[in-house]
């Protein structure tokens, strides 16, 4: 999905007051709905789930999140492919 969109949806979602649960591979998302709990002073909770491992992921103050360890990688990779 397009980065634009994905920022939409993270601000919909954000106004719904209930509990959510969703899955995504994207940061972006995740990050956009960091910021928006931040600054709706509302608890939001990320949880990392691989190789059967569960790791909760650290929001940070300024709405950002934990690096989260497969996502550098694959973004390391496309630096190194790029600089080749």
């Amino acid at each position: 999905m397009h980065a634009g969109a994905q920022l939409d949806i993270a601000d919909f979602l954000s106004t719904i007051n209930q509990n959510i649960f969703l899955t995504t591979h994207s940061d972006v998302f995740l990050v956009q709905l960091a910021i928006n709990s931040k600054k709706a002073n509302k608890e939001l909770k990320i949880y990392f789930l691989h190789n059967g491992k569960t790791k909760e992921i650290r929001v940070m103050e300024n709405g950002d999140i934990e690096e989260i360890e497969t996502i550098s990688d694959a973004l390391n990779k496309q630096a190194k492919e790029l600089a080749s």
